[in-house]
């Protein structure tokens, strides 16, 4: 008689997460949105300070959002366990557009489907207060 041995792969040594650890996750998450609003907000309030206007400028105060929007991906890949590798990384930083339906469907599956549905209306929702905070 042979005996089989078992070997786990990492995947099954990794704890699961405890429920007050992904409420810390999902309490961050909804912070960086509301941060993302704020901002929006912010957005549209500034060419109403500025006399002058620069052709760079939106280039420039677009960037926070790009790194809230990173914050708020790396944030729930910790909160799923997910490992975000080196090109998911560079692709998110350079092109999230086209990177961040990739990584929503990585971490969801079909699921992602809904999750980009979500954030779509949130980048409306986002452009709304922009132009509502112009007036």
């Amino acid at each position: 008689m042979t005996s089989v041995s078992h070997k786990s792969s990492p995947a099954d040594q990794q704890p699961a997460p405890s429920p007050s650890n992904t409420h810390q996750h999902a309490r961050k998450k909804l912070r960086i949105l509301c941060w993302m609003t704020g901002y929006a907000i912010f957005l549209g309030i500034i060419p109403i300070l500025l006399v002058e206007e620069f052709d760079e400028f939106p280039l420039i105060l677009s960037l926070p959002l790009l790194l809230l929007a990173l914050s708020w991906c790396f944030t729930d890949a910790r909160e799923r366990q997910h490992r975000v590798g080196g090109f998911m990384r560079v692709g998110l930083v350079l092109l999230f557009v086209a990177a961040f339906p990739i990584y929503l469907f990585q971490t969801r599956g079909r699921g992602g489907f809904m999750a980009l549905a979500t954030s779509i209306i949130f980048a409306v929702f986002l452009c709304v207060c922009m132009s509502i905070s112009e007036f």
